[in-house]
């Protein structure tokens, strides 16, 4: 078969693909898609959870009014009279933040009470970076424009999505190859894990926590550390990771598969300059979180902050094992269920491209396509593609480690959909590229 023609420019006197056509078209197509789901979720939820028609998928709808309350508590001058503390959970309006808590220093409920801030409640379970993040925009908006905070909140979390599926599209550009056909469709394709699914249009409309905040930053190091591993770029990963320490609890295991990517894909004489400038911010971030805990927990004094450290770890510990596999009240056959309810279409999607593929290989020798025989001659391809699953895939150990977690709150196996999103990315290319038409 002949191939049809490509997008082609001019580069160097040699004729190139032009991949911004085929990557506005699909940027144009997910915008289409976020918008129809936006409506659809809009008229079919919009008056959630007061409805009696919303079934379990809206569970977890308590965590937005927490997310409220705490920028409610922020809101109050001055700032050192709660210094971004989360408050304790809480479902009371913004104006009535929760700085008191009866379960504060009763073991496993996160809540500690701080002598700094006059015996007011202090959460302990999660950073509190995405609500620093979103105190001069939710309340100051909803104030400016008259809108109940609540409905802000969920304008901004659908925002998230979108943003997150923009991100990632530029992420797969970065890893389909050039001449692909079809490439803007598979490009669409790829995002729709995070955009069409159960788990994002339950968790980026009803709850709002630390994880929907964290996507975009995942998305961001995605993209970032599938470019030239330059010394600039693995400083700006650093940065980018200190930021998302702060956010969610998963973006220190991230942190971990950004090392690896940044010393192995780096030039050979770099590779320990870049590793140093990624690990110096990540790692000062992470200390700076531990110090912000200590300095909230503590009291004036080298003693005093080791003694609010220490109580910062024996809370974080006690909540780690009502959150692990050490609960009781659940097993592995409630975390596949779980798993199955936010994924279970994209998990079938995913396996029948895995059949189709295998059943390609065993009935027809596999000739060399066109698309992949140029993209061959990249001889960093496959190290981006092991880059890219390596960061996606790793965080999802948090989802084990926080077994509980995962269960209860829906919203914790957001992280999933870049799994997914790189599956069909990756076999579809495979599967297009073999009945495209072959190099010669």
């Amino acid at each position: 078969r002949e191939a049809r023609p490509r997008p082609q420019r001019r580069e160097g006197g040699k004729r190139v693909v032009d991949r911004g056509r085929g990557r506005a078209a699909a940027q144009a197509w997910v915008l289409l898609a976020w918008l129809v789901l936006v409506l659809f979720v809009h008229a079919r939820y919009g008056d959630a959870p007061a409805a009696t028609r919303h079934d379990a998928r809206f569970w977890n709808g308590e965590v937005s009014l927490h997310f409220l309350n705490i920028l409610g508590r922020y809101a109050a001058p001055p700032v050192g009279a709660h210094w971004f503390a989360p408050s304790a959970p809480c479902v009371a309006p913004p104006a009535q933040p929760c700085v008191r808590d009866a379960a504060a220093g009763r073991p496993g409920s996160a809540v500690v009470a701080s002598a700094r801030l006059g015996g007011d409640a202090v959460y302990t379970s999660f950073p509190p970076g995405a609500m620093v993040l979103a105190s001069p925009v939710v309340l100051p908006l909803a104030q400016a424009t008259g809108l109940p905070p609540l409905v802000v909140l969920r304008a901004g979390n659908l925002l998230l999505a979108l943003l997150v599926a923009r991100l990632l599209l530029r992420a797969l550009d970065r890893l389909l190859a050039p001449a692909l056909p079809g490439r803007a469709l598979l490009l669409v394709a790829g995002c729709m894990p995070l955009l069409a699914s159960v788990e994002v249009l339950h968790s980026h409309h009803v709850s709002m926590w630390s994880h929907q905040v964290l996507q975009p930053f995942l998305a961001a190091l995605l993209l970032l550390a599938l470019g030239p591993m330059r010394t600039r770029r693995a400083a700006c990963l650093g940065v980018l990771a200190a930021i998302a320490c702060w956010v969610e609890w998963a973006a220190f295991i991230a942190c971990i598969a950004l090392l690896a990517i940044v010393i192995v894909r780096s030039p050979t004489g770099q590779r320990w300059r870049n590793g140093a400038a990624f690990g110096g911010p990540a790692l000062c971030g992470g200390r700076a979180l531990l110090g912000y805990y200590a300095f909230l927990l503590g009291s004036p004094g080298a003693r005093g902050w080791l003694a609010g450290l220490e109580r910062y770890a024996s809370a974080l510990q006690d909540r780690l094992a009502a959150r692990s596999v050490l609960d009781v009240r659940h097993d592995a056959g409630d975390w596949l269920q779980s798993l199955a309810q936010s994924w279970l279409t994209w998990m079938l999607a995913a396996m029948a491209l895995l059949a189709a593929e295998l059943w390609h290989r065993r009935a027809r020798p596999r000739a060399t396509s066109v698309a992949m025989a140029a993209a061959a001659r990249d001889p960093g391809r496959a190290e981006r593609w092991a880059a890219a699953f390596a960061l996606c895939v790793l965080p999802l150990y948090a989802n084990v480690l926080l077994f509980e977690h995962a269960i209860v709150y829906t919203f914790d196996r957001l992280k999933w959909g870049f799994t997914f999103a790189l599956l069909l990315a990756f076999l579809g290319e495979r599967l297009v590229a073999a009945y495209g038409p072959r190099a010669a």
